[in-house]
């Protein structure tokens, strides 16, 4: 198993025991009002209140935490009380009922009490990001030279959105970057390349799970990139590019994770090319994978981290491995 594979390995194993198993509640910072009862609160957000039993989770949970009320069927007004529902029960017609009507937010924490960002919004979010990137590159084949440098990322520009249904756990998702790249060490040839602008681009489905924690992603992903022309190089003695574009099926998952009193989003896709197209006439075909992490500093502004692995083959092989860092801007 070579590095690359094993770094992949890594990732995906470590990653997908955050995305599934765990008990997870919503809380809600509420005000009694005059003749409430546990009934008649949890009734603004339950499917079915008449599950509710005595010794419930929910119940038991928000019983323990709020010590200040000894009468649970008649609680004074203007008790400040923490209401736990569980993600099963929740009913989200009636939250967002509730949510407009009061203009307060749930906040979703798991059995260890930690906070994550619960994403219940509606219309188009999107923000704009700067990153830069290193990365190793190697090009081979069994009959000319083989190539391998080191390349980064000197400036890639991007935008990225996404659109949610009202009430529903569908959403798309879409960007567009664009990076100019440099050459930074070969073992080939001398100087510096010229190298067009790369492009990349993605439009996704979404849909996130019961408990909105886990979000599950299918779509296309599109790539204008250059690769060298080994023929041609070996033939004139230089490096010469020769210009791609792939479309490839995307499958992902994402989720936050959350650190003592903050969160994290992570996202893991991967792609297997569909369709491809080059100057040189050659068609590649192969694989791709990206795991990206996102930490919101606030509610405007954000910084990630970017790791990519590319994989393809036709007449010569290609991989591809990339680090990239940068920070974004919500709007």
């Amino acid at each position: 198993m070579s590095l690359k594979q094993l770094i992949f390995l890594i990732i995906t194993v470590g990653y997908f025991p955050f995305a599934f198993g765990k008990e997870t509640y919503f809380i809600v910072n509420y005000e009694s009002s005059e003749n409430d009862t546990i009934r008649k609160i949890y009734s603004q957000f339950l499917e079915d209140v008449f599950k509710l039993a005595n010794n419930h989770n929910s119940i038991l949970m928000t019983k323990e935490n709020n010590p200040q009320v000894t009468n649970w069927k008649k609680i004074p007004a203007g008790v400040k009380l923490r209401i736990y529902v569980g993600v099963d029960d929740l009913d989200k017609k009636k939250f967002f009922e509730y949510e407009k009507r009061t203009k307060n937010h749930l906040r979703k924490i798991d059995e260890r009490e930690n906070y994550q960002s619960l994403n219940y919004v509606q219309g188009l979010k999107s923000s704009i990001y700067y990153m830069f990137f290193m990365g190793d590159v190697k090009q081979s084949n069994s009959v000319d030279a083989d190539v391998a440098f080191t390349q980064k990322g000197v400036i890639t520009l991007g935008w990225q959105g996404n659109y949610y249904f009202p009430i529903s756990n569908h959403s798309i998702g879409m960007g567009i970057s664009f990076s100019e790249l440099d050459m930074t060490k070969s073992n080939y040839g001398s100087g510096s390349i010229d190298y067009p602008t790369e492009v990349n681009a993605y439009t996704y489905g979404e849909y996130r799970s019961k408990d909105q924690g886990t979000t599950f992603l299918y779509g296309v992903d599109y790539e204008k990139s250059s690769s060298f022309d080994l023929s041609e190089s070996n033939n004139q003695g230089k490096i010469v590019l020769e210009d791609n574009s792939l479309i490839y099926g995307t499958l992902g998952i994402a989720r936050s994770i959350g650190f003592s009193k903050t969160s994290i989003f992570t996202k893991l896709t991967l792609s297997k090319t569909l369709i491809s197209k080059s100057s040189s006439g050659k068609n590649y075909s192969g694989y791709k994978t990206n795991f990206y992490i996102n930490k919101k500093m606030n509610k405007d502004f954000y910084i990630f981290s970017n790791f990519r692995y590319q994989n393809l083959s036709t007449s010569s092989d290609l991989q591809v491995i990339r680090l990239g860092f940068g920070f974004g801007v919500l709007f």
